[in-house]
């Protein structure tokens, strides 16, 4: 039968469209294709002597190897030369490319050791990518071999410092492959400094491994380990290379998802300690930490070290080496060509004399497309819109233009990629003429409109940059109103179809304003707004805002009268959108009396501000960062590192996640600065970026325009989240128990705390009795599952005091265990906190965390080897009593109790694949205390709790997890007295049913505290089971089951 799926008539298009049902075309994405990788590992370079003689050009390989699996034979490719030999650097792989970079300095050579070379895999030609680690401290020379996920990102580790000419480093450094760029991850350094060492391993860690630390008695048995997902390295607890004989260095690796083989590597011979190949080899099991020295049915076939190592999965390969370290007949020799295959499935080695490499050689770098375990076909990157192939990764950039240069004013534009952190100049971008001290910097999703400034006599126009043409047109005469000029960063008081410059000057006589002007960017045109004026008369004011808030924020400015008692302005004024009227707020700019020319940007719930000027000497402000608190209206001070942020006439631009201030002056610095600074808003920490960022050389800028698609909120495009269809439905897998665990809390009507864990069964809604008991007698805390084990975490005892530890118990057996710290250290939530997760890995946040408060930390359990890390992702605001709730991609933190009313409304979510968070402000449920259940991929339920901090409530209220809104639903409801209401109740679900058991009360002598309430899904009523009740009352528990949050159901769904 022919193929017809996607075939429709453009008459059911129209009738769609007319009834309101169709989609338009701008909201038409693709996916792009999956990559398709060669099964296929490439050495290349190397060393083509015998060990520790003297090195030349004339003995350093620029050959490419390429090994196939399929025939396990090695061929050259002769069109793919290195532009220069090398040996001895990095390699690592992408879907599409092998990357070569570093290597010790060649006589006759190219000495630059800190360039990267990239071998495209589908043209087989190398090109020289000489920024990619530019701006670094450290060179890959003689660092370890590279790893990564394969798809996205490579990390190298370790080497010899360029730049100071230490022997040896600690460094870790990051690869972005998209862009080609590095960076260093300084949380992930190594704790010691070491070049040559070893490094392997999967898509989601890497183990390094050994490695020169000094002299060659001196070689490390250590192994380390990165998590990728929260970039952090640890020491591997109680295990190390053995050093029996000598192995620290020199060996090679290959790997597939759960172990690494390490074969080789350095000995000392018993020639009068002469260094000598080994033929042993290690296999190292990722998933569990533990290591197996010298296999026995496990040897290579020569003895070698310094040799190459690849894979593809399922077997790997290990050719080429050294071995010795006197040149001459009288040991082993070397280099060798030689190369052994090792079939991962069975754990032998074989000689594959088809495989050897073309030359004899060591120090070769080596990668390949199927190396760390990378699927084929590989995903295909991000979608792109259909209409016009957009890609909105292009859209996450912010543009520099104008602005006071280096001598002189500039009409030149910089654009800033904030994906990569890397700077282009625009040729074509340039402004119609040369200015400085813009009035307004107004941008909405397809335009900016530049209005006034510097020097006089064209301030009454607008320079309008249209963002889908990078380019500037001039519109004469569209501002008629007063010329302002010299606000220095008035850019953020922006709605989606206005925007307004508050302040200013005037340039008709150098007289500052207060008056505040309106702009309509449908119309490109100005307007005064009556009644909007700002508290002074200044100028440089600084402004906050997000088009998503009902309000904007000035921020001081100058009043230009130095030997004045008030020369500057410490106000914050407010300016309300509905009304356009502008007002005083109790919080001041915290620096008296008063400051301006500040660089200021804004999140979604916070302003910033940096740098800036104040009096009686006019100098910079110290380094430090003000935040302002949109909901609170409150300005505290982020302590920054100092000297490097103490600069003023910055400008600022971000997007959602960072703001980037660039240029500025200082009083001791006689050119303006070229550097950009960027603020991480969920670290509140500031970085200097580096060159790749940079302004063009010498042309350093202040008071400019900085805007950007992506700042203060306004929407950019984006490929919408998949939905499952109707034409779908995932499978339960059938090791997933029907049965509820629920451990008690607290007995409100006795006022004990018993230990039982009860376990009811869902099929019958029946009470099976107690099937465990806690390890401690613990409350308000809470539990998440696997297919197997249910958890129950942290919380308070009667005692007051909080326990960290966890109860393990097996659905199969009822067993329990306790695991001690899986909640983490100090930064643990401890109490009334959310958890949820996945198959893979369970995640808790929010909660009490004592002494800091309300806790906004995510903790991520692994449950392979029931660890818990703390990842970067962060709540918006702490809170307590929070419910969570999600499938297995995301899960979601709703309301709570914290500092501020708007807690009770707020929602995060965190996207597990990435372990990032963000707010929803869609999902506004105005809930705690509730039970949260969710039985498919699509739809969660809060159940009771409190709808506002002092008010209990029996509804329903439910997340819809496929365009992620919320609503209450009337049909739900808890049964009972209607002034009984229930809270605290503990809940859990299978795919069908949700369950609530028992529940404190509204009622001081208790309700129900031992009834348990079925909530139907697919009706969406709710009933009692009056034979799952419960033996005694139960609050502050928690109940789990191996099928609620979607944990047992199939990724693979099957058509129906």
């Amino acid at each position: 039968m022919a193929e017809n799926r996607g075939v429709f008539r453009l008459r059911t298009l129209r009738t769609e469209n007319v009834q309101g049902d169709g989609v338009a075309v701008t909201d038409a994405w693709v996916p792009p294709a999956p990559i398709a990788t060669a099964d296929a590992s490439y050495m290349v370079g190397g060393l083509m002597n015998e060990y520790n003689s003297t090195n030349s050009a004339s003995n350093v390989s620029s050959q490419t190897d390429k090994i196939t699996y399929a025939t396990s034979t090695t061929s050259r490719l002769p069109g793919s030369n290195l532009n220069n030999p090398m040996y001895g650097g990095m390699g690592m792989s992408s879907l599409v490319a092998m990357y070569a970079g570093g290597g010790p300095n060649i006589p006759g050579t190219n000495p630059n050791q800190t360039n990267v070379r990239k071998l495209t895999y589908a043209t087989g030609s190398w090109a020289l990518l000489p920024h990619a680690v530019s701006g670094l401290k450290a060179e890959p020379k003689q660092s370890t071999q590279g790893v990564g996920d394969g798809m996205n990102f490579g990390y190298y580790f370790g080497g010899v410092n360029a730049m100071d000419g230490s022997p040896r480093t600690s460094y870790t450094q990051k690869y972005t492959f998209a862009y080609d760029t590095s960076e260093r991850i300084p949380g992930a350094n190594l704790s010691y400094d070491f070049y040559g060492a070893t490094a392997a391993g999967n898509q989601e860690k890497a183990i390094v491994t050994g490695g020169n630390i000094g002299s060659p008695s001196s070689l490390s048995t250590k192994i380390s380990k990165l998590t990728y997902s929260n970039e952090t390295m640890v020491q591997a607890p109680g295990i190390y290379l053995s050093n029996s004989k000598y192995k620290g260095t020199g060996e090679a690796a290959a790997a597939n998802n759960q172990y690494i083989w390490y074969a080789g590597g350095m000995q000392i011979g018993p020639q009068g300690g002469a260094i000598i190949g080994q033929t042993t080899v290690s296999r190292l099991d990722m998933s569990i930490d533990s290591i197996e020295y010298s296999l026995p049915s496990t040897q290579l076939t020569f003895p070698t070290f310094r040799h190459g190592g690849v894979d593809n999965g399922s077997d790997g390969y290990f050719a080429g080496g050294n071995s010795w370290n006197n040149p001459g007949p009288a040991g082993p020799g070397g280099p060798f060509s030689s190369a052994n295959k090792l079939t991962f499935s069975n754990g032998t080695m074989a000689a594959t004399p088809g495989a050897n490499l073309t030359q004899a050689k060591s120090l070769m770098q080596t990668a390949g497309p199927r190396q760390y375990s990378t699927p084929s076909p590989g995903p295909g990157g991000s979608p792109y819109r259909w209409v016009d192939n957009l890609d909105p990764k292009t859209l996450n950039v912010g543009y520099w233009s104008g602005g006071g240069g280096s001598p002189s004013q500039t009409s030149s534009t910089d654009q800033l990629d904030f994906n990569s952190n890397t700077r282009t100049a625009l040729p074509s971008s340039t402004m119609p003429r040369q200015g400085a001290s813009y009035a307004g910097v107004l941008s909405d999703t397809t335009k900016v409109l530049v209005s006034g400034g510097e020097p006089s006599g064209g301030n009454n126009d607008f320079i309008k940059f249209t963002y889908a043409t990078k380019t500037f047109s001039f519109l004469p005469g569209a501002y008629p109103g007063v010329r302002r000029t010299r606000n220095n960063d008035n850019n953020s008081i922006v709605q989606p179809s206005v925007g307004y410059i508050v302040a200013g000057q005037n340039d008709s006589g150098n007289v500052l304003i207060s008056s505040t002007d309106k702009i309509t960017f449908a119309t490109d045109t100005a307007t005064t707004v009556p009644g909007a004026n700002y508290s002074h008369a200044a100028n440089y004011i600084a402004s906050w805002g997000d088009v998503n808030l009902a309000h904007g924020y000035a921020y001081g400015g100058n009043r230009d009268q130095p030997s004045s008692s008030n020369p500057a302005v410490s106000t914050i004024n407010k300016l309300t959108y509905a009304t356009e009227t502008v007002s005083n707020i109790p919080a001041n700019t915290g620096i008296s009396p008063g400051s301006f020319a500040h660089s200021s940007m804004s999140s979604s719930t916070h302003g910033y501000i940096m740098g800036g000027r104040y009096y009686p000497s006019s100098s910079e402000i110290p380094g430090d960062v003000e935040k302002f608190n949109f909901s609170t209206e409150t300005r505290s001070t982020v302590p920054q590192p100092g000297p490097a942020y103490r600069v003023y006439y910055a400008n600022a631009t971000g997007n959602s996640t960072d703001g980037y201030s660039g240029g500025g002056q200082a009083t001791n610095y006689p050119q303006r600065f070229s550097t950009v600074r960027k603020l991480s808003f969920t670290t509140e920490t500031f970085s200097v970026l580096g060159e790749i960022s940079s302004f063009s050389p010498g042309s350093g800028r202040s008071q400019s325009a900085a805007f950007s698609q992506a700042s203060n909120g306004k929407p950019v495009a984006s490929a919408p989240t998949p939905t499952p269809t109707a034409q779908t439905v995932p499978l339960l897998s059938p090791s997933a128990t029907n049965t509820a665990l629920t451990a008690f809390g607290y007995n409100p009507k006795s006022g004990s705390f018993p230990m039982a864990i009860y376990k009811t069964n869902l099929a019958t809604d029946t009470n099976q009795g107690e099937a465990a008991t806690l390890s401690i007698r613990r409350f308000e805390y809470a539990s998440n599952s696997t297919e197997t084990n249910g958890y129950f975490h942290a919380g308070k005892n009667p005692s007051g005091s909080y326990a960290p530890n966890s109860d393990k118990v097996n659905y199969a057996t009822d067993s329990r265990s306790q695991i001690p710290g899986l909640m983490g250290g100090t930064t643990g939530n401890w109490r009334g906190f959310g958890a949820t997760g996945n198959p893979t890995h369970g995640y808790s946040a929010g909660g009490l965390n004592w002494p800091s408060g309300y806790s906004t930390h995510f903790l991520k359990m692994t449950w392979a080897s029931d660890s818990t890390q703390e990842i970067p992702a962060t709540l918006n605001q702490g809170r307590i009593f929070i419910n969570a709730t999600g499938n297995r991609e995301i899960g979601y933190w709703i309301g709570g109790e914290g500092n501020s009313p708007a807690a009770f409304n707020t929602t995060d979510k965190m996207v597990y694949s990435s372990d990032t968070a963000s707010v929803l402000p869609s999902i506004t449920a105005g809930r705690s205390k509730a039970g949260a259940v969710s039985g498919s991929p699509y739809s969660g339920y809060l159940l009771g709790g409190e709808d506002t901090p002092s008010s209990n409530t029996n509804s329903g209220y439910k997340i819809n997890m496929s365009n992620e809104t919320g609503s209450v639903v009337p049909s739900i409801s808890l049964n009972g007295h209607p002034s009984y209401m229930k809270y605290f109740a503990q809940a859990s679900g299978n795919t069908t049913d949700g369950y609530t058991f028992g529940g404190a009360s509204s009622n001081p002598s208790g309700h129900d505290n031992t009834g348990v309430q079925k909530l139907t899904y697919s009706s969406e009523t709710v009933a009692y089971a009056p034979g799952a009740a419960l033996p005694l009352p139960l609050s502050d528990g928690a109940s789990t089951t191996a099928r609620d949050h979607s944990i047992s159901q199939n990724p693979s769904p099957v058509n129906i």
